[in-house]
């Protein structure tokens, strides 16, 4: 998607901001493109003056506090009652699991597993004072991860008609907007901190943005070369020198059928898993890249 930063000149982008402008005026539909490139543009006084540029907003406020004053502006007073706004309303539509597509269901079902650690985290603090604030700080913090998740979900599912279905192994594999949300809110540690150095990526190796990609390719990869599957719900692979773990789950249709769904995707860090893996995995070569983990 073409952004602002991407005009080479001044010229060209103020061409272009007028002529959006023009069809905003017009009541013309803009396109994602163009909703992206105009918002992201605006000062952030005028984003408020339009309101599909809510989800851009929203992603300013939530960059910004996230980063705290290291490398941008800290928020105004006003900023951070907006940034409240957006929360209080992201925290009504999670709590009241009035999805209206598989995605927000999805969404919804992960919110309410990184609400039940949190409840279990804190049920055994003794200090009920700071142990209220300091909830309610991390209940904030992961309702805005939650919601800037979606909104970059909801990007990268437009390259994408779900379910992706194929064969593994003889078993039919499916992947949808699940692998996505578990993958990223399951991981919420290690992406926030990704977020805070101005980095976009879900390892060194692979943006956010192609965890779809990459998967696809992995299996199709391992399905090409004619190697078994043993474990249908526990694939490993090592894609340059880093072990992943991809996890599937049995999902039976109205007739009997069994479907394998993809349900995660991560790189491997336990200690102990990285341990079994040395003494007791030995790697199949797909490519220069890529290898197949496979219990000795």
């Amino acid at each position: 998607m073409k952004r602002t930063i991407d005009f080479k000149s001044k010229n060209e982008y103020d061409a272009y901001m007028v002529q959006v402008a023009a069809k905003i005026e017009a009541n013309e539909d803009l396109t994602k493109e163009e909703i992206s490139n105009y918002c992201f543009a605006l000062p952030y006084d005028k984003k408020k003056n339009y309101s599909f540029c809510d989800n851009d907003r929203f992603e300013y406020l939530y960059l910004h506090k996230l980063d705290n004053g290291r490398t941008r502006p800290k928020l105004t007073e006003n900023q951070l009652n907006d940034f409240k706004e957006f929360i209080d309303s992201w925290k009504q539509f999670l709590d009241s699991k009035n999805y209206t597509n598989r995605a927000e269901q999805y969404l919804i079902e992960e919110h309410k597993e990184q609400i039940r650690a949190l409840n279990k985290e804190y049920n055994t603090a003794t200090d009920i004072s700071t142990t209220n604030s300091e909830y309610n700080e991390k209940l904030n913090e992961i309702i805005a991860y939650n919601k800037y998740i979606y909104i970059n979900g909801q990007r990268i599912f437009t390259e994408y008609r779900f379910p992706i279905e194929m064969k593994l192994s003889n078993r039919d594999i499916f992947i949808d907007e699940k692998i996505f949300f578990h993958s990223m809110l399951r991981h919420y540690g290690q992406v926030t901190k990704q977020i805070r150095d101005n980095k976009s990526y879900f390892t060194e190796d692979i943006l956010v943005e192609e965890i779809f990609q990459k998967v696809i390719e992995f299996l199709t990869k391992i399905e090409a070369k004619s190697i078994i599957v043993e474990n249908d719900i526990s694939i490993r692979v090592l894609f340059k020198s880093v072990p992943y773990q991809i996890y599937t789950l049995r999902i039976p249709d109205n007739r009997g059928t069994i479907k394998y769904r993809v349900n995660s995707f991560f790189p491997i860090e336990d200690p102990d898993k990285l341990r079994l893996i040395k003494e007791e995995y030995e790697v199949i070569e797909i490519d220069l890249e890529l290898g197949y983990l496979k219990k000795k």
